[in-house]
């Protein structure tokens, strides 16, 4: 990303159709709304960047119901009970180093340096890499490594990650709600106690993909 991408990063369309300064992250105790509109922009910064050929406002809706299902509404960086996942869309060392594996495959990782700013290199993420894969099968990330710190700490970096992570799906996103939450089920959680624990988790995500909808259309 240059620099001058990274800065449109930073602004993003307001209620009244005005900009307001995202200062890179989501403010947890922000109302819904508010909450909604600066990771939709953070979004819609990284979905052009990596999507430029057909971007799509379907991809940022999913992910925009992605982190409210995940992320509790977009409150929450870190997984509850002490839980290994990290930023809003709660990625587990597993699917990080997916998420980075895929980056470096794709000379995307300057990328990812650039999100995550304050003079972050290509080559400290490429050793966070390195470092979680020693233990890939572990959930939990290893102490002080900066990709778990970036997730925990910064949205763009966080969105990119995730961004990158889906991008590995072949299968395409479908434009419903429910079509979400079963994109959710069966790409992003995958693993359930049951079947009845499975359907049940869907129609939450559904519930929730649409009642995040209604807030952001202000309905």
């Amino acid at each position: 990303m240059h620099a001058s991408e990274f800065d449109e990063c930073r602004t993003g369309p307001d209620a009244d159709g005005g900009d307001f300064f995202l200062g890179g992250n989501v403010d947890p105790g922000a109302g819904d709304l508010a909450r909604i509109q600066t990771l939709y922009a953070l979004i819609t910064s990284v979905v052009n960047d990596l999507d430029d050929a057909d971007p799509g406002d379907n991809k940022k809706k999913f992910m925009l119901h992605l982190a409210w299902h995940e992320g509790a509404k977009i409150t929450k960086r870190e997984q509850d009970l002490g839980g290994p996942a990290r930023s809003f869309y709660q990625l587990e060392r597993e699917k990080a180093i997916d998420a980075v594996s895929f980056a470096k495959d794709n000379a995307w990782v300057d990328k990812l340096s650039a999100a995550a700013g304050d003079g972050t290199t290509s080559q400290q993420i490429l050793d966070a890499l390195a470092d979680m894969q020693n233990d890939p099968t572990n959930p939990v990330f290893p102490d002080n490594n900066a990709v778990a710190r970036l997730l925990d700490t910064v949205d763009l970096f966080g969105t990119y990650m995730a961004r990158i992570a889906l991008k590995r799906i072949s299968d395409p996103i479908g434009t419903s709600t429910g079509d979400h939450a079963q994109y959710w089920a069966d790409h992003w959680k995958i693993k359930f106690d049951s079947d009845s624990d499975k359907a049940a988790q869907i129609a939450t995500f559904t519930t929730e993909a649409d009642a995040c909808d209604k807030i952001q259309s202000g309905g």
